[in-house]
């Protein structure tokens, strides 16, 4: 008799942890799912995709948000442009880096559908309140809790690290889907 109790017993509680362990992976799966909804719905409303579109963006003769930087570093930055047919590949993210506060990242990002990666600029200098909330929003410990979800995202049939990085620190894109090692670039899964 008491074998068959510690035997039910054992049962409710596998099944139990089951139950949780499954519920558990379906809210990953939520959470990734979402993160790739918001990464597209980004991509889609960029306003820059292509050398051609950045051609088109800055004749229009606006302001923009790559005007915050000095015009040097605005001439080194479009300089270190790489497109592919998915959208920015890889950029120099020294120059921004250097300059720019979180907020004003977070414009440029935004031209090229990239802004969740604002919270990569670990040397960016927040100055207002807003620059805060964006750092908080995108910033490592944010990343960090999405990464450790156990989930990657892939790209051209490679790895590309954790899902919650929008880019890789110290590569630039070579040719579609192969990144190399380049101080101060970045190399974007559009890759």
């Amino acid at each position: 008799m008491n074998t068959v109790k510690t035997i039910s017993i054992l049962m409710i509680a596998i099944s139990l942890l089951s139950t949780q362990a499954f519920a558990q992976n379906n809210k990953m799966k939520a959470n990734v799912s979402n993160d790739m909804i918001e990464r597209e719905i980004a991509n889609f409303h960029a306003p820059v995709k292509s050398q051609m579109d950045l051609r088109n963006f800055m004749a229009s003769n606006r302001t923009t948000a790559l005007d915050a930087l000095s015009q040097n570093s605005k001439r080194d930055f479009i300089g270190s442009l790489k497109f592919t047919k998915k959208g920015l590949s890889s950029f120099n993210y020294n120059v921004l880096e250097a300059e720019l506060t979180p907020t004003e990242i977070y414009g440029i990002l935004s031209m090229f559908g990239l802004q969740r990666g604002t919270g990569q600029f670990d040397n960016a200098r927040p100055q207002t309140s807003l620059d805060q909330a964006i750092l908080n929003l995108y910033g490592e410990n944010n990343r960090s809790i999405q990464a450790n979800s156990g989930f990657e995202s892939q790209f051209h049939g490679g790895s590309w690290g954790k899902i919650a990085d929008e880019f890789l620190e110290g590569y630039r894109c070579l040719s579609q889907g192969t990144c190399v090692q380049a101080d101060g670039h970045a190399c974007t899964s559009n890759c």
